[in-house]
């Protein structure tokens, strides 16, 4: 037990997810000075490469560390604290989608590649009308990955389709950006195939 009164010590990292500390509890008064915030994926496990990651599932860190957003939207707090633009989702296999898009936005994920290799991903999108250069994926340096990727009009914010870009990644965790290059979309998933091997569904995997 800490006694009541001024304590002082190393800084804490806390790491993404529940609640860092309770402040000025039994006379103990915690503040922010001198700990960070961690970038870690969502849930503790990076997500595995080939596989699906799901746009809902952006890594924990906060604003500025695991993704940038030019104002708070959403109304997902059910399934994540931030909730950060997302929405209830009307895709298949349901769950949450990524919406309110801006530019100059991004999202972060770890993954971890199971293999180095080009690789196949296909994009869960929808939008009303059609977005040229709409977003692009990136390296933890920077680097575009895909190429601007358009997302074509669907006519609806959950009127669903699949686009399809090719990226080369090493092996490993590592992680991959979404930056948001211009607006209105929905982005739901992307499922990451080896080039050249079939896609059983273009739709969401189950949880």
């Amino acid at each position: 037990m800490i006694a009541a009164g001024a304590h002082s010590g190393r800084p804490n990292t806390v790491s993404g997810g529940g609640t860092p500390y309770l402040n000025n509890s039994g006379g103990f008064a915690a503040t922010l000075s001198g700990n960070s915030w961690q970038e870690g994926p969502y849930g503790g496990s990076a997500a595995a490469v080939p596989g699906t990651v799901q746009a809902e599932n952006y890594n924990t860190g906060g604003q500025g560390v695991a993704y940038n957003v030019n104002s708070v939207n959403g109304t997902a707090n059910g399934y994540r604290a931030d909730g950060v633009d997302l929405e209830a989702t009307g895709d298949t296999g349901g769950g949450y989608n990524l919406g309110w898009t801006s530019t100059g936005q991004w999202f972060r994920y770890t993954v971890d590649v199971a293999e180095a290799g080009v690789y196949s991903v296909a994009m869960r999108v929808a939008a009303p009308g059609a977005a040229n250069s709409a977003f692009h994926l990136a390296d933890s340096s920077g680097t575009n990955l895909s190429g601007p990727v358009s997302v074509p009009a669907t006519g609806g914010w959950q009127n669903w389709s699949t686009v399809t870009a090719q990226v080369t990644l090493p092996a490993g965790r590592q992680t991959v950006t979404i930056y948001q290059d211009n607006g209105g979309w929905n982005l739901n998933s992307l499922l990451f195939t080896t080039a050249g091997q079939g896609q059983s569904s273009p739709g969401r995997l189950k949880r």
